[in-house]
Parts: structure tokens; sequence; C-alpha cells
């Protein structure tokens, strides 16, 4: 009788092996079709949306918006199993004709990134209190903790549907705005309303050290060298479009004033971003202004808190 139940064992094991062994390195399938586009952006991503409900994630986690991910990242990290209701959103974006700012920001991925990059790039934000319809391509966030933490998205179609990814690990499309719930028993329910500045290009951006700042800033703990190397490219390909105005020095100290012009400004933080790296070297006045927690050192997060303070987010 044991000689039986060794053999029995001994087969389940050899036929677990075989099947990790015969296992596809992507088992998960590919996105469904996705329709025409009509050249509206914001009614192209839901659409592309829409065309994927039904898609879901291998046994694994894997999906074919990770493995998409991982290559726009490109840091040698493997993102297919990551959990993916954000990716989704970029992926729709890319898909949708979206050129800067959202779908090739390396961090957006995540729904807090994605949010504040929103909130960067002059998206219109909005909360119950605004009594606010959603338009087709605006972006749900949902919180569990009153927005200490943004733990999901969706995105509407401005007729009262939503369509959700990693719901159940799958894509599906609800006619309501109700609570999400996960299975550790937490009630996701939407929070803000996004409409998202579609418009922004490469061209027309106002100021690409926004994506530096934002998209990098913990792009550096993954891959600090090809970090340096693409914000070297993405500022001095900035400098290529003119010298920027001479402006006085001034004596005042204000915090995040890197470059004691009396103003805190994108050009700080750029230059921040760079003497973090060092791409840059700034004399101790700077110094002095630069480094908000005086720890005598200057990182990524002291550059996106001075973006922040530029553009009325932050006071510091």
């Amino acid at each position: 009788m044991k000689s039986n139940v060794k053999k029995i064992i001994s087969l389940l094991i050899c036929l677990l092996v075989a099947a990790c062994t015969l296992l596809p390195a992507a088992a998960y399938e590919a996105p469904l079709r996705i329709p025409q586009l009509t050249g509206d952006i914001a009614s192209d991503i839901y659409r592309v949306a829409r065309s994927q409900v039904g898609y879901k994630e291998d046994i694994f986690g894997g999906t074919v918006y990770g493995e998409w991910w991982t290559d726009v990242t490109d840091i040698g990290y493997d993102c297919t199993r990551v959990e993916w209701c954000a990716v989704f959103v970029c992926w729709c974006m890319d898909k949708a004709g979206v050129e800067y700012g959202f779908a090739y920001n390396r961090l957006s991925g995540s729904v807090d990134y994605l949010f504040d990059l929103c909130e960067i790039n002059g998206s219109t934000i909005y909360t119950a209190q605004d009594n606010y319809t959603p338009k087709s391509g605006d972006l749900l966030f949902y919180s569990y903790d009153n927005g200490e933490t943004l733990g999901h998205i969706s995105i509407a179609d401005g007729k009262g549907h939503y369509v959700h990814a990693n719901y159940a690990n799958k894509v599906v499309e609800r006619n309501d705005q109700l609570v999400y719930r996960i299975a550790d028993g937490k009630e996701y329910r939407p929070l803000y309303i996004v409409s998202p500045n579609y418009t922004l290009t490469s061209a027309n951006a106002p100021g690409k050290i926004l994506t530096a700042v934002l998209g990098f800033g913990a792009f550096v703990n993954y891959a600090p060298d090809k970090f340096r190397q693409e914000l070297k490219e993405l500022t001095e390909k900035e400098d290529e479009t003119g010298a920027p105005e001479k402006k006085p020095v001034v004596s005042q100290v204000i915090p995040g004033d890197c470059d004691r012009d009396g103003e805190v400004t994108a050009a700080d933080a750029r230059l921040v971003l760079r003497a973090a790296v060092e791409l840059e070297t700034i004399d101790a006045q700077q110094m002095k202004r630069a480094d908000l927690n005086a720890d005598g050192e200057l990182t990524a997060d002291e550059a996106r808190m001075i973006l922040r303070a530029a553009v009325g987010l932050e006071t510091l």
C-alpha cells in the first residue's frame, strides 16, 4: 500500500514538473480586438477600454497590459504580473493616441502617481461636492480610507457606464459608480473625478521636466544609470530650444528657489533634479534653498516637492 502511495505521489510530481516545463513564458492572452479610432481622444479611450471587456488575467496574474508596461518602463523589471488597473488605463491612452505625460510616464502605472500627474498637468479635478457628471474619457479615482490611499481607477463614457480593469481579475463594464470591493474586505469608493488634459503633446507641454520629476522620481531606484542618461538627454534637448532668459539673482532665501531668481518654478525643480544625480553642480547658497529637509543631500523627492510648489499644489 505504501509503495502505491509513493508511486502516485511520484507520478503527480512528475506531471507537475512537466506542466511547468511546458507552460509558455507568456501564458496570458493577447489583447482583444481594438476598434477603429474616431480621432476624439477622450471618447476613443473609452472605446478602447470597452473593447477589452471580458479580458482576464492568467492564473499567475499576468496580463498583456503588464507586458506592455514592462516594455514602456524598460528598467529590467518584469511588470507583467503587477496590479494592473492603472496600467490598463495607460495602455488605453496609448492606443487612443495620447502622446505626452500619461502613457509614457515611467510611474503612471501606479494609481497614486497617475493622479499626481493629472494634477500637475492641468487636468480638472472634481469631488462629490461639485455635483459633476463624468463625461467620456474622465477617470474615477477610488479610495478606501478617504484619500489617504488611492487604490483603484475606472474610465467613464459620459453615459453612466464605467470600465474597470483588474476588477475580480478581469476587465468589466459597470453601469454605476458604486463601491468597488476587493478580496480583503476593503471598500473602494469613488473620491475624485478627473478630466485629464489630453491635449498635451511633446510640442506644447509646459516644461517636459514635469515628466522627468514625476515619472523618474522612483525610477532612479531601479536603474540609476539609465535614469541619469535619460534625464541628461531630456534636459539637454530642452536647452536646444534657446537660452533661458537671464534674471537677477536675489539674496532673499526662498525655499525651493534654487536658481535664486526670486521665484519657485519648474526650472528650479529641473536644476535640483540634475544636481541630485550629479549632472549639475550647485553652490552653497543654492543648496541652502534646495535642501528642503536640511540633511545635506538632494533627491528626486525634493525636486518633486519644488515642482508641486511651483504649480501651487504644495507650500514649502
